[in-house]
């Protein structure tokens, strides 16, 4: 899967394909195991798909937290309480949205 192919991807679509990916994988590393693939490349092609997948869910997620900090809705003070409460399309740390905020406030 390519890139520009992945941008276009919902999240929801992307989450189905990363769960895809990781099964697929561990169904590849499991036929490796029972007998040797004939082409090994197909392991690392799988574990870089699931990288780039997890790469646009994450870049995402820090999209969403940018957009909350830029409308005024998160502050340093409620940041624990969104971390909680709200369901990104992968689960940011409070250190890391902490970041974002320091970040974008300087």
């Amino acid at each position: 899967m390519k890139v520009s192919e992945i941008k276009q991807m919902g999240t929801e679509e992307l989450q189905d394909a990363l769960s895809t990916s990781q099964a697929g994988l561990r169904n590849l590393r499991f036929a490796n195991t029972v007998s040797p693939l004939e082409n090994t490349n197909r392991i690392s092609a799988s574990k870089k798909e699931i990288a780039r997948v997890k790469t646009e869910l994450q870049a995402r997620a820090i999209d969403a937290v940018t957009e909350k900090i830029k409308s005024g809705e998160l502050t340093m003070e409620n940041a624990s309480e969104f971390v909680k409460n709200t369901k990104l399309a992968t689960q940011l740390k409070l250190a890391k949205v902490k970041q974002i905020i320091n970040n974008s406030t300087k």
